[in-house]
């Protein structure tokens, strides 16, 4: 599996990950937003400034604020989103300067962590940069906003490291949660897609075949998918009709005689053969004669779990035959 999987997502976007991302982009702003008054507090506690707290909270936040509506792509703002969240531990990290100040520090690794819910490892990835410059930039010039004592190059180097190992695991887990929960909901649109296709496949079969198709089940209810010549000859169904009642308005004799046979082959007692023999095999309404005939599927011992019922229109054989007959007759009589 490639690298390059674990630093950016798939250019494609699905509707799930487009709603999924904005709802997490609201949130994410009005999450940041409440924090500013936490970072008033507490700069008032340590003397550093509550008003310029409420001014520099306010310009990071102008930044995903304004990016909600403007970019139509809600990745791009789940981005700024990490930046921003970065820059706001920067600003609670200087406006903390007094004896918690390094525990300040904890509020990178918690959002880092955080940000794995945008399911896009570049968010991880652009929050990790952005803490890096923080601690590396601000260390240089102004190292009271980064550690309330005289701190050496390698405990920066030691933070650092500790942001590297949180964003490559935070990384793993949101490409994983893209592929399994994310990309998910694109792998059953495109699945659902294919069965669709092969669904209308089979209707263009079963609309263009000369026999009435259906299959029942063990309560004997007409699946849905049927051929067009059944419907013309039985009419069309409710959902959920048993084939003896559907069978009942071309001959009525055969509805109630399949309604009896089929507890038979429901009961299996008998050989299925046996039960499946004794299901109506002619029916006939207005001149018109029909054919059954009985496939059975999935059979567990003699009960089978389904069962294809062909019906044909045999009226043209059993008009040959009765002519036959009737040219016999006569010739015998000659």
């Amino acid at each position: 599996m490639s690298i390059t999987r674990y630093f950016w997502l798939p250019r494609r976007m699905s509707e799930f990950e487009q709603r999924h991302t904005r709802r997490m982009n609201r949130l994410g702003v009005l999450f940041l937003w409440c924090n500013v008054p936490v970072f008033v507090i507490v700069a008032g506690f340590n003397g550093t400034g509550p008003w310029l707290a409420v001014a520099l909270s306010a310009l990071v936040l102008a930044g995903p604020t304004a990016a909600l509506p403007l970019f139509p792509n809600p990745r791009i703002t789940s981005m700024i989103l990490g930046f921003a969240a970065m820059c706001m531990g920067g600003l609670l990290v200087h406006f903390g300067q007094g004896p918690l100040q390094i525990e300040m520090h904890f509020y990178f690794f918690s959002l880092l962590a955080a940000l794995a819910i945008y399911a896009n490892p570049a968010v991880i990835w652009i929050a990790a940069v952005t803490v890096a410059l923080h601690h590396s930039v601000i260390y240089l010039l102004l190292p009271s906003s980064v550690f309330n004592y005289d701190a050496s190059m390698w405990v920066v180097a030691v933070h650092a490291l500790f942001v590297v190992v949180e964003s490559v695991a935070a990384a793993f887990l949101s490409r994983s949660f893209f592929d399994n929960v994310i990309e998910l909901d694109q792998i059953v649109c495109k699945r659902t897609a294919q069965l669709d296709e092969r669904n209308r496949e089979l209707r263009l079969v079963l609309d263009h075949v000369n026999d009435g198709l259906v299959t029942i089940d063990q309560a004997g209810r007409m699946a849905p998918e049927r051929s067009a010549r059944l419907d013309e000859w039985l009419g069309v169904p409710e959902p959920g009709t048993t084939f003896d009642k559907a069978l009942s308005a071309l001959d009525p004799a055969a509805g109630a005689w399949f309604e009896v046979a089929w507890e038979a082959v429901q009961d299996g007692i008998l050989p299925l053969e046996v039960t499946l023999a004794q299901l109506p095999q002619r029916v006939q309404r207005d001149g018109q004669h029909f054919r059954l005939s009985y496939l059975p599927v999935n059979v567990v011992g003699r009960r089978p779990d389904r069962v294809l019922i062909v019906l044909q229109d045999v009226s043209a054989e059993v008009a040959r035959s009765t002519a036959d007959a009737e040219q016999h007759e006569l010739l015998r009589s000659l």
